[in-house]
């Protein structure tokens, strides 16, 4: 094994990923060593070169290798490692909990000392990362690495239609037709809705286009149109039952929860925020029985249906990538995403 490698390096305050040789990581007893051969490009990886991300445990710390979205093949594995073996196809759920405190044991929420692989520690817009084991999945063989390296966003997308207990014939709105929102517009159009509404900006043209194909009945342009009057109009006068916002920005929260109807639900999926609060009217929230639930990572479960609904053509990936390009380009793929040019880039190192 050579020791250093490739790698995007978000090294200071500079708005760039800087391609430079590393060291190569070092592998724990209970880590995998991965020799990275996709890498999806996600909106926290833009907002981390822009230094605008709000994770968990504060603004990112430079220097730190981004990307929590990515796939491999084990190369190497540490001495207590027991659920894979080298030459394995194994993709991240981007994330691994203490395994000691109250919510770890109880099961009931997401860590509070989680590591998060791209935030908190070196991600995989590199040629190899070393991830924990307990952070790790097997990936099928009819998933191509292209795909594979954004499952976790298309899981997440199944938790958010197990967990909110969606009935069919319901009224559902999403706020924002990125990668996330595209996944979760087409898993919201497998519970039945009556209507479904995306919800984007004038700069979203390319991807409310997309949204159109993937099954929305309508589409709403923020600014030309006020989209909580538009959603009160096609639904009339009622509000949605179910607002999904996925965007991570403070007008869409404040938007999903006033377009509310009675007893609905604001399924809250946008993460960051920029660091900024977010704000709505609450006299009528607590009258109208309204409420505010959150998805945040997945489970084995929500993995696996994933894949059945892959398999059976019913979750489309091939619309939601744009691009596929080299990791030496991780820069211009960043500018492309922020002018919204494309939806979802994936890297190859």
């Amino acid at each position: 094994m050579k020791d250093t490698m490739r790698a995007a390096v978000k090294l200071d305050e500079r708005e760039e990923f800087f391609l430079q040789d590393v060291p190569m990581p070092k592998v724990g007893p209970n880590d995998v060593l991965l020799k990275v051969t996709a890498a999806g490009l996600c909106g926290t990886d833009v907002n981390i070169r822009n230094n605008t991300f709000m994770g968990r445990h504060g603004r990112v710390k430079p220097p730190v290798i981004p990307c929590h979205e990515f796939v491999g093949n084990a190369v190497e594995i540490g001495s207590q490692v027991s659920k894979f073996k080298v030459g394995d196809r194994l993709f991240t759920t981007c994330a691994v909990g203490c395994g000691e405190c109250r919510n770890c044991i109880s099961g009931k929420a997401a860590c509070r000392h989680w590591i998060h692989w791209g935030i908190d520690v070196d991600g995989g817009f590199a040629e190899y990362v070393s991830v924990h084991q307990n952070a790790l999945m097997k990936v099928p063989d009819f998933i191509p690495d292209k795909h594979a390296a954004i499952m976790e966003i298309a899981s997440e997308a199944v938790k958010a239609i197990r967990t909110n207990h969606i009935l069919s014939g319901s009224n559902i709105a999403v706020f924002g037709p990125g990668s996330f929102g595209l996944f979760l517009l087409q898993t919201m159009k497998l519970t039945s809705p009556v209507n479904l509404i995306m919800v984007g900006l004038p700069d979203d043209t390319q991807r409310l286009e997309i949204a159109k194909q993937l099954g929305a009945t309508h589409i709403i342009v923020d600014g030309p149109e006020d989209p909580v009057e538009k959603i009160m109009e096609i639904t009339d006068g009622e509000g949605v039952d179910f607002a999904v916002e996925a965007t991570g920005y403070p007008d869409a929260f404040t938007n999903a929860v006033d377009c509310l109807a009675g007893s609905g639900v604001m399924i809250m999926c946008g993460s960051g925020y920029g660091g900024n609060e977010v704000h709505f009217k609450p006299w009528n929230f607590v009258r109208d029985s309204k409420r505010i639930h959150t998805v945040q990572g997945f489970r084995a479960s929500d993995y696996l249906q994933m894949q059945d609904l892959y398999k059976s053509g019913l979750l489309q990936f091939d619309p939601i990538i744009s691009k596929v390009m080299p990791l030496e380009e991780v820069n211009e793929a960043c500018e492309l995403a922020k002018a919204k040019k494309t939806v979802k880039i994936v890297l190859i190192p």
